[in-house]
């Protein structure tokens, strides 16, 4: 059985939960629209990512579902990456690497560990064999869907599950930071924040060159909100980051 939110922990936003309770027998049909997780947890990020004001949270799950079933998420869900993109998992997985790499263990609730490489992204190739920026966006947001599913696996894992995420830019060059690039990260940024709140739990940003630290601190960080900057952290290295060594390990080699 898994675990849900108790109560009697003094979580963010208590008293504001207790008194939607009433709301909350109002999410069945809500709850029904293929989300993987219970009706107090769910409407808990929601009321986290609102500050704790119930009818602005209410209102954004509302918009959420009703976002669902227009673009049949449930249907994209069941879909094959290459159904997304249009072309074979292992031209695009050369192009732009996605695999998570294992399970934290129980003294940080089974968190699972993504990853992303961003260095081989060259969205020219893609686009070439007709992956558009409209495509490698809505890739995002079925591999997001998928990497939460696995904050699932786990079944001692308990409220609130969230994801560790390692995006690797190592040897990244100028070429590299296009206007397509940005569009995905603005897309990723703006559909994971309306549609995905509090799912993120640390996200790291490796082997970061000069070149990215201009475009992050001159572009991308102004279209991240600030709870999501606060918890992003940008390295240029790994070395002595012991966490950050152990997972890499984990990582076959992409070359």
């Amino acid at each position: 059985m898994r675990k849900s939110i108790s109560l009697k922990v003094k979580h963010p936003y208590r008293k504001e939960f207790l008194s939607s309770i009433v709301l909350l027998s109002q999410l069945n049909s809500f709850w029904e629209a293929n989300y993987h997780e219970s009706r107090c947890s769910l409407f808990w990020r929601f009321l986290v990512a609102n500050d704790g004001h119930v009818i602005r949270a209410k209102n954004q799950l509302a918009r959420d579902v009703a976002w669902r079933d227009e673009i049949r998420l449930k249907d994209l869900q069941n879909m094959a990456r290459k159904d997304v993109v249009g072309i074979e998992d292992a031209f695009f997985i050369r192009h732009y690497p996605c695999l998570c790499l294992g399970f934290e263990d129980g003294s940080e609730n089974y968190s699972p560990v993504v990853y992303r490489r961003l260095t081989h992204l060259n969205t020219k190739v893609l686009a070439e064999k007709g992956v558009t920026v409209e495509k490698m966006i809505k890739h995002e947001l079925w591999q997001y869907e998928k990497d939460c599913r696995l904050l699932f696996e786990h079944p001692e894992s308990f409220p609130p599950r969230q994801l560790k995420v390692i995006i690797d830019i190592s040897g990244m060059t100028w070429a590299q930071c296009t206007k397509d690039l940005i569009s995905i990260l603005s897309g990723f940024s703006s559909f994971s924040k309306v549609h995905h709140p509090e799912r993120l739990q640390k996200l790291y940003i490796i082997g970061a060159p000069k070149p990215f630290s201009f475009v992050w601190n001159t572009i991308v960080s102004r279209i991240i909100p600030e709870r999501t900057r606060n918890k992003i952290m940008i390295l240029h290295s790994i070395q002595g980051n012991t966490w950050l060594e152990k997972w890499m390990k984990m990582c076959p080699s992409l070359e």
